[in-house]
């Protein structure tokens, strides 16, 4: 299918975050999951499409008359599908072959399974029998533990990760970092020893494996024995984000509050600082901070109220409509104008959000203004004025019957 897939006119398709299932869970006590079997191969091809999937084998020629695996937009073609099946069911999520329903109550929860599995009768799906689990309080979803106190990680992740061997070289090494971010927006602290593991990734560092490093690695295990429970993001509650920036890295919270006041964790996130982004002031990385920070969480904070938090006095002022900042945040200030928020300040021993960002891994990613460098060349582009050219003008001053009577009078002499 290699030459195949070169051929075909690939229409993507949005496959949905883990983020977007999270805003409709609520209130979500009572799930069940439904697991298609053979999903791709229960959709038809179409026959003009079926000749193209054709293969020789020691038998003869076939065609597939199914959706194959080996197609390059099976992917999307059957999220798109089965999107569109189950537009008319409530509660209902779905994430490729995997099916989920949930409900406040168990006649909720149940309404909703009996509209679904009517569904699936109609267009003659298949359910895989084994993996299919009904009106459970608790369930593992895309490496997640659903439940109605909120969003646990899969203890067997936790698992692979403890079990981990001692990095031999530097892939291994690259592997476990990877394993250990699996659940980053459940971390709060990053531990500074991460910093040391990262740095021995590094093409330019050789691979020694150090006593240190030994330390670091056995102590980065011992932080995944008390991961956060995160709360599920409900648009009706009021919503703060938390920023901070420190020397080498940025930090963020996502809170929301309950009616008796009380902080809910949304998520956690984090990045490293590039080489260049550490020499900026204090002042620019806070800025920073609180850009990127609206960012990485556009998804939750698009369209809502929200407070943004920091700890660095001098962004209230920056932050106004009024203020004219230095071109470097004016800059970044632009990325902020779709966003409805007031910068409040609070003093850094009580930002929750400063441990976070000192204690946060170390990534080789490019800088922020590497990510938007398009985006405001783009802008200048449609904002800067050409040129004129002298022939221009001579040819515009011909159409303006005021300059042609004064060109005449000054011939003229009159």
């Amino acid at each position: 299918m290699c030459k195949t897939n070169e051929a075909i006119l690939r229409k993507n398709y949005p496959i949905p975050m883990f983020d977007s299932f999270m805003t409709k869970l609520k209130e979500a006590k009572y799930f069940s999951r439904l697991d298609l079997k053979e999903a791709y191969h229960q959709m038809e091809l179409h026959p003009e499409s079926q000749p193209i999937t054709t293969f020789i084998t020691h038998k003869g020629l076939f065609r597939y008359k199914r959706l194959m695996f080996s197609v390059n937009s099976a992917v999307e073609i059957f999220q798109k599908t089965m999107e569109a099946m189950l537009s008319s069911c409530e509660n209902c999520l779905n994430f490729l072959d995997g099916i989920i329903i949930f409900g406040a109550s168990e006649a909720e929860h149940d309404q909703c399974l009996k509209e679904l599995l009517s569904v699936l009768k109609e267009y003659n799906v298949t359910l895989n029998n084994q993996k299919c689990l009904f009106k459970v309080r608790q369930l593992n979803f895309l490496g997640h533990i659903l439940s109605d106190h909120g969003i646990k990680v899969d203890s067997k992740k936790i698992e692979t990760i403890m079990n981990f061997r001692v990095p031999i070289n530097k892939e291994e090494l690259r592997s476990f970092i990877g394993l250990y971010t699996y659940g980053e927006k459940f971390f709060h602290n990053f531990s500074t020893e991460i910093d040391a593991l990262c740095q021995l990734t590094k093409a330019d560092v050789k691979f020694v494996w150090t006593k240190e490093h030994q330390n670091n690695f056995m102590k980065l295990k011992g932080c995944l024995a008390n991961l956060p429970l995160l709360s599920y993001f409900d648009v009706s509650k009021h919503t703060r984000l938390v920023a901070d920036a420190s020397p080498v890295a940025l930090g963020a919270i996502l809170l929301q509050f309950d009616k008796e006041g009380n902080p809910e964790v949304i998520s956690y996130a984090s990045k490293s600082l590039s080489e260049v982004e550490r020499r900026y002031s204090q002042t620019e990385k806070e800025s920073l901070a609180l850009v990127w920070a609206v960012g990485r969480f556009h998804f939750y904070l698009a369209g809502l109220e929200f407070e943004l938090e920091t700890d660095h006095k001098p962004l209230e002022a920056i932050f106004k409509p009024s203020s004219k900042p230095p071109v470097r945040i004016e800059r970044w200030l632009l990325r902020l104008q779709a966003f409805r928020f007031k910068v409040i300040y609070k003093q850094g021993k009580l930002n929750i959000a400063d441990q976070f960002s000192r204690l946060c891994k170390i990534e080789n990613e490019p800088s922020f203004d590497t990510k938007n460098e398009c985006h405001i060349l783009r802008i200048i582009e449609q904002n800067v004025p050409q040129a004129l050219k002298i022939s221009h003008i001579i040819t515009e001053n011909k159409k303006n019957e005021e300059i042609i009577d004064a060109i005449n009078k000054i011939s003229n002499n009159s």
